[in-house]
């Protein structure tokens, strides 16, 4: 498959923070992550693309997550440079699960889940997911919860804030590491759906 690298320019300059029509489903600063930012650049590109019927394209109901929610995330996590030193998956994710996510995000949570009563996918979307080169398949993760209208809304967000730290803490697991240095990649930064 050849790519276009006039689209692979407008790709990288479009921030979707920037459009109208999306931001005001961003929570946080910086990057959404690679399948956030490729979601909505296709869904910009239907809008545009002068075909009645691709214009009428919806996704299903979304709420995003920049990586400054992760940095905000990080700077609270308790001794966090000799956690991530111990590179141990499971003390990583129980300090991880104990530490609050910042209060913004969790308001942003509430409110989504609160018009919420579709079962919900909490998505990763690095910054170095979806790259041309490397895909980080199975690297990270995604939950599905089936939230509903029973339990009630704060059992919801607590569920769905667990799946956020999870996903958190698989930056710094061992195949996702092994991964970044098989391939020369940096470290990643983590934005969600």
């Amino acid at each position: 498959m050849a790519f276009d690298s006039g689209t692979i320019d407008r790709y990288f300059a479009w921030d979707p923070q920037e459009d109208e029509e999306y931001k005001g489903n961003i929570t946080g600063s910086g990057t959404i992550g690679g399948k956030g930012r490729s979601l909505l650049f296709a869904m910009r590109k239907l809008r545009e693309s002068g075909e009645p019927l691709f214009e009428k394209v919806e996704i299903t109901p979304s709420t995003f997550f920049g990586v400054g929610v992760f940095h905000d995330f990080l700077s609270s996590v308790p001794q966090l440079d000799s956690l991530l030193q111990s590179k141990d998956p499971d003390r990583i994710e129980n300090a991880f699960l104990s530490t609050p996510i910042p209060e913004y995000a969790v308001k942003a949570v509430e409110k989504f889940l609160s018009t919420m009563i579709d079962p919900v996918v909490v998505r990763s979307s690095s910054r170095l997911e979806d790259s041309l080169k490397h895909s980080f398949a199975g690297k990270y993760m995604s939950t599905f919860l089936l939230n509903g209208s029973q339990p009630p809304l704060e059992h919801r967000v607590n569920a769905a804030l667990e799946q956020m730290k999870r996903i958190y803490a698989r930056i710094y697991f061992p195949a996702a590491g092994s991964y970044r240095k098989k391939h020369g990649l940096p470290e990643d930064e983590m934005g969600l759906i």
